[in-house]
């Protein structure tokens, strides 16, 4: 985790008039965590306090050419042959003129594994999401995605 906090940028309140006496800032948390070998916790979010941010100060968790920074939180279980994930997803943008993003709120990943069926190997990916915009005015989507799979894993004598 980390906080940098700056009270007053005299160069950029410079640069920028109308905005005045400006506290700029850099939030980042990152964290991976396991609860009872099946339970998954993980966040990876940064979030500035402006669009220059990354323009004016050099930092080892984002940089202006990305075009914006991510604020991911997600909560997933796992046991064998089976895991869920349930995340949130927003983008703080960078672009003064289009600040318009989409987030993904929430998602729902899942994953079903079985090998050795017969002599097929089996999986089913399924998907689902929410888009949100951070304009009310522009529309919402909603998105299914469903993958099944169907291996089957072939070997000659030479080379098993």
């Amino acid at each position: 985790m980390e906080l940098d906090y700056l009270p007053s940028d005299k160069v950029y309140e410079d640069e920028h008039p109308k905005e005045g006496d400006k506290h700029r800032w850099l939030f980042y948390w990152q964290h991976s965590g396991v609860m009872d070998q099946v339970w998954r916790f993980n966040v990876d979010y940064t979030k500035v306090s402006d669009s220059s941010y990354f323009n004016d100060f050099d930092s080892k968790y984002g940089s202006s050419t990305d075009g914006y920074a991510t604020q991911k939180f997600s909560v997933g279980y796992a046991v064998q042959n089976f895991d869920a994930t349930v995340s949130t997803k927003q983008f703080q943008v960078f672009n003064d003129q289009n600040t318009s993003s989409y987030s993904a709120e929430p998602q729902l990943d899942v994953n079903y594994y079985h090998n050795d069926l017969g002599p097929f190997d089996t999986r089913i990916y399924g998907q689902a999401v929410h888009f949100v915009n951070t304009k009310d005015n522009m529309p919402e989507a909603t998105r299914v995605h469903l993958e099944p799979t169907i291996n089957l894993p072939l070997s000659n004598r030479w080379a098993a």
